[in-house]
């Protein structure tokens, strides 16, 4: 990986890569086969969640968010790159310095439910996925009503575990097509290079095929 690497303009990943919350998580080519951008991932998803936007009467978003707007919740980060989370709604936003805090990777975090619930009405990637069902998403929410408010009952998250779990995938084929279709996001695929980093160290992945792909398909060097 490389030692600095400018993404956005309020992004910088070194060494231990750091995440934003507001990240492009889909949309490349690698070797003539075309990445599905966010519309090809799911586009009945997100039009579902627009018109659930559409049709949510804003006394009823003012009563929750009134009720339990300064309620805090756990956020999990379940990749394994750290986070910065953006404070938008306390009052932390009247600062004339940006309040962000740091979920590092694999921890958790106590977030307002104001600040989920303008994260999920801006459709952030990092909480609502790339489809805005929370699929694919770096950040959990642990409470279960509130994911239930946000319609993300049947949410899809690729966990640490998960890719290790690919790894065992023996016929290079079925690992190539298992990891494109389940490593979307910009955050999950610098978890996949820090697994695959490791692994290389402890010599448990040697296979050149396996390691040139991912180079290729994440733009990150593993054998460095």
């Amino acid at each position: 990986m490389s030692k600095t690497k400018s993404t956005k303009k309020n992004e910088t990943v070194k060494e231990k890569p750091i995440v934003t919350t507001d990240d492009i998580v889909v949309g490349e080519d690698v070797e003539g086969v075309a990445e599905p951008t966010v519309d090809d991932v799911a586009a009945d998803a997100k039009d579902e969640v627009k018109t659930k936007l559409a049709k949510e009467p804003v006394d009823e978003i003012d009563k929750f968010w009134e009720r339990d707007g300064k309620k805090k919740v756990t956020v999990k980060n379940i990749s394994n790159v750290d986070m910065y989370f953006l404070y938008e709604m306390s009052d932390y936003r009247f600062s004339a310095d940006r309040i962000e805090i740091l979920i590092p990777a694999r921890q958790s975090k106590q977030i307002a439910v104001e600040e989920l619930i303008n994260k999920f009405q801006n459709q952030n990637p990092s909480i609502c996925g790339v489809d805005g069902l929370g699929n694919h998403a770096t950040l959990f929410i642990e409470n279960v009503d509130l994911r239930k408010y946000f319609g993300f009952e049947k949410q899809q998250i690729l966990s640490p575990e998960k890719i290790n779990e690919m790894f065992k995938i023996d016929k290079f084929n079925e690992f190539e097509r298992a990891i494109r279709k389940n490593v979307v996001s910009l955050s999950e695929k610098l978890t996949l290079v820090e697994i695959a980093k490791a692994k290389f160290k402890d010599g448990s992945l040697d296979s050149a095929s396996k390691i040139k792909f991912i180079e290729q398909y994440t733009d990150e060097t593993i054998d460095e």
